[in-house]
């Protein structure tokens, strides 16, 4: 049952965000579809509503849980020990700043790669859309998207994966670090 209504609570909420996209999209001046900057905010919005909303609202809904547990669990313990209790939660805190630290980084990056993300959408779309189909085989255009394709997302991929290494290293410290502690 609670799946269900996650589920309709997800759907919903994607509709409006799409619906909510569309009206400012057409209320916008056309000039703005030149602008870089804004088509990119128009791209990150329209790749994100169909996830980024429902997954706002069940991170949250899933703070909440882990927090009464959090507090049950430090309940528990601080009535063994209060000692115990003080221990645990500061192991647990590098853990938590190292997360946060890279969960920025990541933020930051998607934002500064958007620019290349919509380049890769628009050689993906060359390659496989009908309207192009026709063009891209009369000039023989194929080998210079899919070239030009696989160079932005070799580097998107090679930079993401700089993160996430970055990441898991600082993260494989904190747990050395901890565990000496």
């Amino acid at each position: 049952c609670a799946t269900l209504a996650g589920e309709a609570q997800g759907q919903s909420v994607t509709d409006h965000v799409q619906s909510l996209i569309h009206a400012k999209s057409v209320e916008m001046d056309l000039a703005y579809y030149e602008n870089a900057r804004y088509y990119d905010t128009l791209q990150r919005a329209q790749q994100e509503a169909p996830y980024r909303t429902t997954r706002i609202v069940t991170g949250l809904a899933q703070v909440g849980l882990n927090g009464l547990s959090l507090i049950a669990l430090g309940g528990l313990l601080f009535s063994l020990h209060w000692m115990i209790a003080v221990v645990l939660l500061l192991a647990a805190v590098p853990g938590t700043l190292v997360r946060l630290k890279y969960s920025q980084k990541l933020y930051a990056w998607l934002r500064g790669s958007t620019t290349s993300e919509r380049q890769a959408w628009y050689y993906q779309s060359m390659l496989v859309g009908e309207p192009h189909a026709k063009e891209i085989r009369l000039f023989d255009l194929g080998a210079f998207f899919i070239r030009r394709f696989r160079e932005v997302r070799k580097s998107l991929r090679r930079e993401r994966l700089e993160l996430a290494t970055r990441r898991a290293v600082a993260e494989l410290v904190m747990q050395i670090a901890s565990a000496f502690a």
